[in-house]
């Protein structure tokens, strides 16, 4: 009795444990596509920024774009997921050329706190065609939840299963 009490008692610690993980969902319409592309560039999927527009008597008088600074922790995970990627023998480039796929994360931070919450990656084409998508979450329990080193090591392990299955 007390053997199966233990049981069940680990294995409810083991789901809810499992809750929490840092997890990685793929979203490709095109797999071969990716496998075809040799050689990538890193940059981020948006650029920070701001729109203001003045109206007067309901018409748009004039529109004033803002590009604003980005996270120094976006700047530094983009860095050394660039690193390891070159580590695991993905070809990372500087500048894109003809035959150059784009690889655009996009880091998004937990509201309460400084660390990643999840980082998306897209995976273009070198034509522009945004072929598949790969979602990257990090733990959110305090036993899972990856420090910005240990995530961007996630970031970058999980990408390379993806371009070298």
């Amino acid at each position: 009795m007390f053997k199966d009490a233990f049981n069940a008692l680990l294995v409810a610690f083991s789901v809810c444990l499992s809750i929490g993980c840092a997890s990685t969902e793929m979203m490709s319409t095109n797999p071969a596509g990716i496998q075809s592309v040799r050689e990538w560039t890193l940059g981020f999927t948006y650029e920070p920024g701001s729109i203001k527009r003045n109206v007067s008597d309901g018409e748009i008088e004039s529109v004033e774009l803002k590009q604003t600074g980005r996270n120094p922790k976006s700047l530094e995970l983009l860095e050394d997921v660039h690193f390891l990627l070159q580590q695991n023998g993905i070809n990372i480039v500087e500048s894109s050329t003809a035959l150059t796929g784009n690889i655009l994360l996009n880091p998004i931070f937990f509201e309460y706190s400084s660390g990643f919450q999840s980082c998306s990656a897209t995976f273009v084409t070198p034509e522009g065609k945004a072929i598949a998508r790969l979602k990257i979450k990090n733990g959110d329990r305090n036993g899972t939840f990856k420090s910005d080193d240990s995530f961007a090591k996630y970031v970058a392990n999980s990408i390379t299963k993806e371009l070298m299955p």
